[in-house]
């Protein structure tokens, strides 16, 4: 039994470094388990790529100072699961990993008011659609406006403004009085 308990521990530890969970024998506490190789890390040039980055000017111009921008958050960040279904970590999952394009938010509450997507090509490809559908599903379900922009060029400020404050006034802010102004 003991040398059971032995082979056991041994092969407990091999399978924990080999999963990256120990430590290594490396003297750098940064040292991959699996390689020893140590990584190396960059930042990039923008948080948006081009076509985001460009989206973002319009939107700023469109939004002319009203709302609060935010971009890439994640739907963790803004929606919660309510209830206590048995599958309950599939569904927290579900919010953890993905994330929304922009996000127009009340400038002194930050209560989230309209998620914004920008739309290009590949949301045709079916893996891609069935992402949309959760999310629209979910903002939907949340009470809260989705926008699905395709993704362009130019983008029509005027007409960027018209579709925010449709899209905003489809579902209730808080008003002056209203917990957050007190």
């Amino acid at each position: 039994m003991k040398d059971f308990s032995k082979k056991l521990s041994v092969w407990l530890g091999q399978l924990l470094t080999w999963a990256g969970y120990a430590e290594t024998q490396s003297t750098s506490p940064q040292m991959s388990a699996l390689t020893e190789v140590r990584p190396e890390y960059r930042k990039i040039e923008s948080v948006l790529t081009y076509r985001e980055l460009g989206f973002l000017w319009a939107l700023r111009r469109a939004n002319e100072g009203k709302y609060t921008i935010l971009m890439k958050v994640r739907l963790a960040d803004f929606i919660w699961l309510v209830n206590d279904p048995p599958d309950k970590r599939f569904h927290k999952n579900q919010i953890m990993s993905k994330h929304v394009d922009f996000l127009l938010c009340h400038r002194v509450t930050l209560e989230p008011l309209l998620v914004i997507e920008l739309d290009d090509s590949t949301h045709d490809l079916p893996d891609h659609a069935a992402r949309d559908r959760f999310k629209d599903e979910t903002f939907e379900m949340a009470g809260l406006a989705c926008l699905r922009v395709p993704l362009q060029k130019e983008y029509d400020i005027a007409a960027l403004k018209q579709q925010l404050n449709e899209k905003i006034a489809k579902y209730p802010t808080p008003a002056p009085g209203h917990r957050w102004y007190a």
